[in-house]
């Protein structure tokens, strides 16, 4: 491919365009509840109606091994607590990946329906 060219026809630059100020939108969005709090938590989704992400992230595969754990002796237990922190933080990840993607089609309904009105 070294050398070839995307070519990209006028739809899929505006789509690209949309794309990229959705997702600026929606980081600042995220900005603003991290610095202040969510904006609209919704206690029965579990999740912020402002910036759509979870109020709580849970790691039930980390924690599901922990429960495990609690019923061996510690000696009999294995040493491999950075593995399980990065389980834990692989966990965590994917959830924010996944309320990112979700995020930008809500942002994005919500402001065309804005721009509908």
């Amino acid at each position: 491919m070294a050398g070839k060219m995307l070519i990209v026809d006028e739809k899929s630059d505006a789509a690209i365009r949309k794309l990229v100020h959705y997702t600026e939108f929606l980081n600042e969005r995220h900005r603003e509840c991290d610095a202040g709090g969510h904006k609209k938590p919704d206690a029965l989704s579990g999740t912020c109606g402002y910036c759509y992400r979870r109020l709580k992230y849970d790691t039930p595969e980390t924690d599901r091994i922990l429960e495990e754990r609690e019923k061996t002796p510690s000696i009999h237990q294995p040493l491999d607590a950075p593995w399980l922190l990065e389980k834990r933080k692989k966990e965590i990840d994917t959830q924010e990946t996944r309320d990112f993607y979700e995020g930008i089609g809500k942002l994005r309904k919500e402001l065309e329906a804005e721009s509908n009105v």
